[in-house]
């Protein structure tokens, strides 16, 4: 007989005190959610980690301190995506020609 084993992965625990005004938001995203108070946490803290490596990424990118391929492996993101998020804050493509044909 076969049984089903369902393994979780149970990371680290991070504690944290929230301030007043930070309980309320989560109060009020899990009434118009439907979200338990740890899946939403977690939602922000993944989307705000997100935002927080790109903004790091681009500034480094802009600065010349990295290149392209590190800034996407810094965002965990496409070549394409990290292109087009380069053009929306207005962040000049540091590449040559020889750069392109390089890669060919």
């Amino acid at each position: 007989m076969y049984t089903n084993i369902h393994c979780v992965y149970i990371g680290p625990v991070i504690s944290i005190r929230p301030t007043p005004d930070i309980s309320r938001k989560i109060k009020i995203l899990s009434l118009i959610t439907s979200l338990d108070r740890s899946s939403l946490i977690r939602m922000a803290l993944s989307s705000g980690l997100d935002e927080e490596l790109r903004k790091n990424a681009l500034d480094q990118y802009r600065q010349g301190r990295i290149s392209l391929g590190k800034a996407v492996e810094i965002c965990e993101i496409s070549v394409r995506e990290m292109i087009a998020l380069l053009k929306k804050n207005n962040v000049t493509l540091n590449i040559s020609v020889q750069d392109i044909l390089d890669d060919f």
